[in-house]
């Protein structure tokens, strides 16, 4: 861990419902001339009182559907259109939209808020998220919009996403103008969207709080406006102005909607969108420049009057210590709390039945006594007497004198989160989340802002973890001046007054777990005890029949599915449910959800028990440890080829020396009958230790205490029941789960993977089972080394499954009758089959770690009797035949294809391989894989070392490049030894001397190009002058350190298969991002290269990378999401702007970004000092290409780069495939096509696109299920 570094942030535990809007109305800057506010919180009303908004479908009335989640609050509106009446559900309308009235309509808008005349400026704004959709459809609009000429505007999308408008006056065919954006803006989850429309000037579009365009809407050639009207049509919401528009249809969703008639400024759009991103809607919205509110407190959270014990001052703490070790995770944090890391090792001697301690002071604790901020030296922790791998629990209710904005802050060390509800602080389903510091810290401050919008006493939670070193937590208000308060200080007159008891605590919903068979909701009695029998559940708006049952003060209540609830489907479960009290209290709690996946085991793999030897437990395991100077870099497909044998150091071209004892079978493998629950040097970690009865193994085959370039195999036979299953691996870094009816084929179907670097950590995955059976698995692991940040985490392995109960139970544990049955011995035989296929049998959706092979190989394993005949085997990639040799080995065949020229890693590629056995059957496989690599370049089109220009600071960078920055000021000197001067504001030539650090080269992968092998004693990567980016000493932020670097434009007219190349010195940090993105337009439009964040999850964090259920990368979530360590600075118009990655990126962020989302190892100093080599494809033939890096961090390490380059590699180009043809038979599209490729398929024009099952040659036959779907040959 660096000094001043900022760890990484993960998901919250607490799900945050949704805000209820308060009633009254914030009257600042932004709220001047908004006429109109549309929250859509459980109605259409507007908050402005000046229009009656009308829900309006077609030949019936329409439903004012405000029942899905909103961006903010609790609801957004649905809005719908289906391209004509034959296809309407029965039961709905063809439209579904709102309408603010015609002009000057009495009825709907009496006072003409919605009439613009032909001088009156507006402006809209809303939070938009598209669903199923094709076409233009429109969001807001007062023209008929079958047409661009006909009189008003509209504000809509289109079919690639984009954001658009139209606009015409009255009776000037020259007043239509229109801007259409970039595809792509509005994709992937919610946006905002802003339109200003200057009536004699210009309309100026925005998009998540940033300027995109700004047109003129002036009338005349010469710039004199000759005014006319826009209003001839009503002003719709979610359809056009005639409200009969069809060439745009499906479903689109709009929250916050508003009407201003004036301009809005950049700096109150911009501040909009941060404060909608909280939850704060347009009501709210403080003015630009005021400190951002991380959210707004419900008025309805405040406590009703009478009920709060203004008699008991101060908070309630429970503490909780384990000797689990405590990994500076708040999610681990809540679940130590709740009992799940081990039993509670504090001292609960003056703490109440309930565990808590009653503290009527100020939280101001600290296991040294020592004091922070300068507060009073502090008190000890309450209940704790070490100092390690502890918790508090804190709850109050504070007192707000008054409405207004507050700011609250936390210093600690390590982490913490503040959270209010409703009613009762420990509700985890009406929490508000507040502030938070997700991880391991020093002493340092957290501040934040909310906004209270009525005076009174509220309920708060805090929970405080600590995870090694020092613990401090102290928590206080900050004054207008700057001083900071203790909450609850009796001896300061501006101290938050702070209070232990209510006596209105109802029932709470605490717990909701799911998974496929259906879920189980737990609702804790609170100061009145729950009525189990008015307890009403529904699932997806239908009576959900469950089974209830108690535990002291706990009750459950169990929903099971007829059958099994559809992976990734959204559901939304709702329980309404009254206390015990007279008169009752009764509330009604929504909790949306996404099920999660799971892998279908399909009944065709299982064996019957004549098939497996059921009198031979447990499993076969291989290991392989590889002895080399450093460790090498490692995932899933270099343990499949170090497992095969087949890996070879590039430079001598020998085969590095396996170290690992082989065991007893014929395939060097050992026979286990007992559990596999492993740890090198048999130390105790993971779940099952030595502390509950699980003695740790040493890994079979290992010889010393080591577990570096550790591949392991596992094969087992798993005894399984129809139904649900919840398996767990325990790790230190990766593994893959695969099943098939021989589990040995490398082509098996994948059920699990974690292909990531990581200290010991869980990863669950479920499975659902068709027929009772006995079951092939495989599981490959592998652990390559300590991290930097790794704790005592050292090799270690556990499989395990997890039960209804949430028990964890290892497979095959005997003693256990909860324990699922595994056998080690298959007695029936196996045909011939593909036991390796290279470089990788599968494309994985981790990406980062530095593994590349220079040949395709892959191996045919001979069946139990019948064997493979050499002379047949054929091999085709990406669909042409290719020469190959092959070598025969013992009960196998081994092949391999070396290609020619350029390979480039991220290039994917498919393989297909055909073979005969002896008795002359044919067999055939397939697999798609990346991985390939053999940097070969030509002369580079333009090439730059850097040598020629003189160490900076004057010149910053070379002429003809641009550097620009935003980075804060610190030394005011341009000392280049010095990492805080005004040297390293930006990106600048230096000289090799003058940072150290930068120089090396990986010490896991062989760096080469050309054959050429760099290092650091005869071929450094930085030689001489390079270009740097410095983040290390300096700007803890805000604002940080945030720079960008621009190329020279390149005219690459007439050059194809256009790559990039450069050497490259970067560590990355858990707060940091590098990018590189290039544009072909002149700087209109931009395009990913790669993205660099944090992707291991060490002792300092999780990974930065966010996954969806599907365990995909969610590029949208994972560069969206906030932190309080990202960089931030205050722009021009006086806004703090960032504190996200996506911030910092031109590309607009998409789900299709997930492909160039790469994870780098936090305070490696070696692994990504690389050669990096990119294809860039849009840039083929272009004549104005510009390249754009970015670096942004607080305190976040450096990047080096030297010997930039722009190649042409025409044989990258793939040969031109034939147009893909459709057509109908039997009810399904069949599509044809010629030449080579892969056929790819996607919802939407803008990806992601993933690879079509089912091709054969190429044809292939599709259900035409979706509404519309695209596809393509690449």
């Amino acid at each position: 861990m660096k000094p001043n570094t900022h760890p990484t942030h993960s998901a919250s535990l607490a799900a945050v419902l949704g805000l209820v809007v308060a009633t009254s109305a914030y009257g600042g800057q932004i709220q001047q001339g908004l006429v109109v506010h549309l929250p859509f919180d459980g109605d259409i009303a507007d908050t402005r009182q000046n229009v009656t908004p009308v829900a309006v479908g077609y030949g019936s009335a329409g439903v004012a559907d405000t029942s899905t989640a909103g961006k903010i609050g609790s609801g957004a509106l649905k809005a719908w259109t289906y391209p004509n009446p034959g296809v309407v559900p029965e039961g709905e309308s063809q439209f579904n939209y709102i309408t603010l009235g015609s002009p000057n309509d009495a009825g709907i808008d009496p006072g003409g808020v919605t009439t613009f005349g032909d001088s009156t400026d507006f402006s809209v704004s809303f939070w938009v998220k598209l669903g199923t959709w094709s076409g233009d459809p429109s969001f807001v609009a007062n023209k008929d919009w079958n047409s661009g000429g006909n009189v008003g505007f509209v504000v809509a999308t289109d079919s690639d996403a984009r954001i658009q408008w139209n606009y015409r006056e009255t009776n000037n065919g020259a007043s239509r103008k229109d801007y259409d954006s970039p595809g792509g803006l509005l994709s992937g989850g919610w946006h905002h969207v802003a339109v200003t429309f200057a009536r004699n000037q210009n309309a100026t579009t925005y998009v998540d709080g940033a300027q995109v365009d700004s047109t003129p809407i002036v009338t005349a050639a010469n710039g004199t406006w000759a005014p006319g009207t826009i209003d001839r049509l009503s002003l719709n919401v979610g359809q056009d102005g005639a409200g009969q528009y069809t060439d745009g249809n499906g479903t689109v969703y709009l929250d916050d909607f508003g009407l201003w008639r004036r301009v809005l400024a950049p700096d109150e759009v911009a501040t909009i969108f941060s404060s909608g991103n909280v939850g704060v809607d347009l009501s709210r919205v403080p003015n630009p420049g005021a400190p951002p509110p991380t959210a707004l407190i419900p008025a309805r959270y405040a406590m009703p009057a009478g009920t709060v014990d203004k008699g008991s001052p101060g908070f309630l703490a429970r503490p909780y210590q384990t000797s689990a070790a405590q990994p500076n995770s708040l999610l681990w944090t809540e679940q130590q709390l709740a009992g799940l890391q081990g039993p509670n090792l504090a001292d609960l001697s003056g703490a109440d039945a309930a565990g808590y301690y009653h503290v009527d002071t100020v939280v101001n604790w600290n296991n040294s006594s020592a004091s922070v901020d300068g507060f009073p030296s502090a008190s000890k922790f309450p209940g704790i007497t070490g100092s390690e791998n502890f918790s508090e629990e804190i709850l109050t209710y504070i007192e707000f004198p008054s409405p207004g904005n507050y700011t609250l802050g936390v210093n600690s060390d390590d982490g913490f989160r503040v959270t209010t509800a409703f009613a009762n602080p420990r509700d985890p389903y009406s929490a508000i989340k507040l502030g938070e510091w997700d991880g391991g810290r020093g002493s340092a401050d957290s501040l934040f802002t909310f906004t209270v919008p009525v005076a009174g006493i509220y309920p708060f939670r805090v929970i405080y973890e600590q995870g090694g070193g020092g613990a401090n937590v102290s928590w206080f208000s900050l004054l207008e001046d700057g001083t900071k308060v203790l909450v609850n200080d009796p001896d300061n007159e501006a101290s938050l007054k702070a209070y232990s008891a209510a006596s209105f605590a109802p029932p709470y919903v605490s717990a909701f777990v799911h998974d496929g068979t259906g879920f189980t909701l737990s609702l804790s009695d609170g100061a009145t005890a729950l009525d189990p029998a008015a307890v009403r559940v529904k699932l997806n708006g239908a009576e959900a029949p469950t089974t209830p049952a108690a535990n002291g003060g706990v009750h459950s209540f169990t929903y099971v599915s007829p059958g099994f609830v559809p992976a990734l489907s959204s559901n939304t479960v709702t329980v309404t449910y009254s206390d015990s009290a007279k008169p009752a209290f009764t509330t009604t709690v929504s909790i949306p959800y996404v099920e999660g996946f799971y892998a279908p085991l399909p009944s065709g793999f299982a064996l019957g028990r004549s098939e497996v030897d059921t009198t031979a437990p447990g499993f076969r395991v291989r290991s392989s440890q590889l002895n080399s100077a450093s460790p090498l870099a490692a995932n899933i497909a270099h343990a499949e080829a170090q497992l095969a044998g087949l890996l070879i150091d590039p430079v001598s071209g020998a085969p590095y020396e396996e170290t690992a004892t082989p065991g007893e079978q014929a395939d060097g493998s050992y026979e286990l009958s007992n559990v596999l629950n492993f740890s090198t040097g048999s130390a105790d970690q993971g779940n099952f230790t030595s502390a509950n009865g699980h003695a740790e193994d040493a890994v079979p085959g290992l010889s010393g205490s080591s577990g570096n370039n550790l591949a392991v195999e596992v094969v087992t036979y798993l005894e399984l029941s129809k139904g649900f299953h919840r398996f767990g691996i325990n790790s230190s870094d990766g593994f893959r789960v695969t099943a098939g009816r021989n589990p040995y084929d490398a082509l098996a179907t994948e059920l699990a993977v974690y292909d990531a670097r990581r200290i010991v950590r869980d990863t669950t995955f479920d499975l659902t089972v068709a027929q009772d059976g006995i079951y092939p698995v495989r599981i490959v692991w592998f652990r390559q080394a300590n991290l930097p940040n790794n704790g005592p985490s050292t090799a270690a392995f556990e499989f395990f499954t997890v039960t209804s109960s949430g028990e964890k139970v290892l497979v095959n544990d005997g003693s256990n009758p909860a324990s699922v049955k595994a056998y080690a011995r298959r007695t029936s035989p196996v045909e011939p089959y593909v036991s390796y296929a290279g470089p990788s049998s599968f494309i994985s959706d981790y990406r980062g770690s530095d593994v590349g092979f220079r040949t395709l190989e892959a191996r045919v394993a001979d069946g139990t009797t019948l064997k493979v005949d050499p002379a047949s085997i054929q091999l085709s990639v990406d669909g042409a035949p290719v020469a190959i040799t092959t070598a025969p080995g013992v009960g196998s065949i081994t092949l391999e294809y070396v290609p020619a020229g350029l390979q480039l890693p991220r290039s994917v590629h498919t393989a297909s391989l055909s073979f005969a056995d002896k008795a002359g059957a044919r067999h055939s496989a397939s697999w798609r894989f990346n991985g390939l690599r053999n940097y070969e370049l030509p002369e580079p089109l333009f090439f730059e070392d850097f040598e020629s220009t003189d160490a900076g600071p004057d010149p910053m960078v070379p002429a003809g490049w641009v550097q620009e920055n935003y980075t804060g000021h610190e030394h005011l000197t341009t000392e280049p030894g010095d990492g805080n001067s005004e040297f390293y504001l930006g990106f600048v030539v230096i000289d090799k001397p003058m940072r150290g650090k930068k120089n090396g080269t990986s010490s896991a992968a062989v760096q080469m190009i050309n054959g050429v092998t760099f290092d650091e004693a005869t071929n450094p990567l930085m030689n001489g002058h390079c270009i740097y980016a410095e983040s290390d000493d300096r700007q803890n932020g805000p604002p940080g350190q945030i720079q960008y670097l621009y190329t020279p434009h390149y005219n690459l007219a007439g050059k194809s298969g256009v790559v990039i190349a450069f050497n490259s010195a970067y560590e990355q940090n858990q707060d940091g991002l590098n990018g590189m993105e290039y544009s072909v337009d002149g700087g209109a439009s931009w395009n990913p290269i790669f993205y660099w964040i944090q992707g291991d999850d060490d002792t300092q964090g999780t990974p930065d990378i966010l996954r969806g259920p599907d365990g995909k990368v969610d590029a949208v979530a994972t560069l969206t999401k906030t932190y309080g360590d990202v960089a931030r600075y205050t722009d021009g118009t006086g806004t703090l702007v960032g504190g996200y990655y996506g911030f910092f990126l031109k590309a607009p962020i998409t789900p299709a970004l997930a492909p160039f989302i790469e994870g780098r190892i936090n305070d490696d100093g070696s692994e990504s000092k690389r050669v990096e080599v990119a294809q860039v494809p849009l840039a083929d033939n272009k004549s104005d290409v510009q390249f754009r890096f970015i670096q942004s961090g607080t305190s976040s390490w450096y990047w080096g780069i030297d010997n930039w380059g722009v190649y042409s590699v025409p044989s990258l180009v793939p040969p031109a495939s034939g147009a893909i043809k459709a057509t109908l038979a039997g009810g399904k599209v069949q599509l044809t096509w010629t030449g080579a490729g892969t056929l790819e398929s996607a919802t939407e024009l803008a990806g992601p696109w993933t690879p079509v099952t089912g091709v054969t040659g190429t044809t292939a036959t599709v259900d035409p299920s979706a509404a519309h779907r695209f596809f393509r040959i690449r």
